[in-house]
């Protein structure tokens, strides 16, 4: 049961971690950790529930090297953002805490669940892609097959049609991520694709606590509710938690339920 503490506030830090870097701290206890998606930063993805988070846990938000942060370039692997991500953490002395990834952030969060101490994971809207086979990888790297990659992801994640496939209501959803899906920032889709043809060997599946929190109107390329089912039947002891009339940020459309799933499930 989750039970409201004294209010507090998240605010952007500064670390001087590979020239610099903004992290969202704020609160007190356990260690909750939020990883944002491939649109925006940590702000767009997570402002509508982490000061109430706070009143609960310690709330840290990184943004993303290429992905939320912009004043350095996107890395160009998943393990590359794990160990960039492990750095951040130790340098704010987290030695265990709670892991929580939406979308690509859900992806970075499970290779992380497998590799350091954690309290559980929550995924949410994201699972761990399929790893691509070895011998495929010079091939999906030219340039032409790239091409065809990047517009794939183009169609389904980075245009204004976007919007009404990833929201329950398009209305909702934030104004740095629309921007996004209107042509700003296009070095965020070419991360993305770095990070497809990376070929990091493939996550582990986690062994510790999972739930999978999963907004029922997401209609993106791989996010549908069977394939979330698919995930949580294939791994022993986790469990699947709906949020009706959300999408692809169930936190964004569907703050309260979201807020009394996760921390549900944090106290438990």
């Amino acid at each position: 049961m989750w039970h409201a503490g004294p209010m507090a506030v998240v605010e952007p830090t500064e670390l001087s971690l590979r020239g610099g870097i903004r992290v969202w701290i704020g609160g007190a206890g356990q260690d909750l950790v939020l990883l944002h998606g491939a649109w925006a930063g940590a702000a767009a993805h997570w402002s509508h529930v982490w000061d109430r988070l706070a009143e609960c846990y310690r709330v840290i938000a990184p943004d993303l090297p290429g992905l939320g942060d912009d004043r350095s370039a996107g890395l160009r692997s998943a393990e590359e953002y794990v160990r960039w991500c492990t750095e951040a953490l130790a340098i704010l002395g987290v030695e265990r805490a709670w892991l929580v990834g939406n979308s690509f952030g859900a992806g970075i969060a499970v290779r992380m669940a497998s590799q350091s101490p954690v309290h559980g994971l929550v995924l949410v809207n994201g699972l761990p892609p399929p790893s691509l086979p070895k011998p495929a990888l010079p091939l999906l790297r030219l340039a032409p097959v790239r091409a065809g990659i990047t517009a794939f992801f183009r169609r389904d994640a980075y245009n204004p049609s976007t919007l009404a496939r990833a929201f329950a209501d398009p209305a909702n959803c934030p104004d740095p991520i629309a921007a996004v899906c209107a042509g700003a920032y296009p070095e965020r889709l070419r991360t993305v694709v770095d990070v497809v043809l990376a070929g990091d060997p493939p996550a582990r599946p986690p062994s510790i606590r999972t739930l999978v929190i999963w907004g029922t109107a997401d209609r993106l390329a791989g996010s549908s509710v069977k394939a979330a089912r698919r995930y949580v039947d294939s791994l022993p002891g986790s469990n699947l938690r709906l949020i009706a009339d959300a999408g692809h940020l169930p936190q964004v459309e569907r703050p309260d339920a979201f807020v009394e799933t996760l921390t549900g499930f944090c106290s438990d």
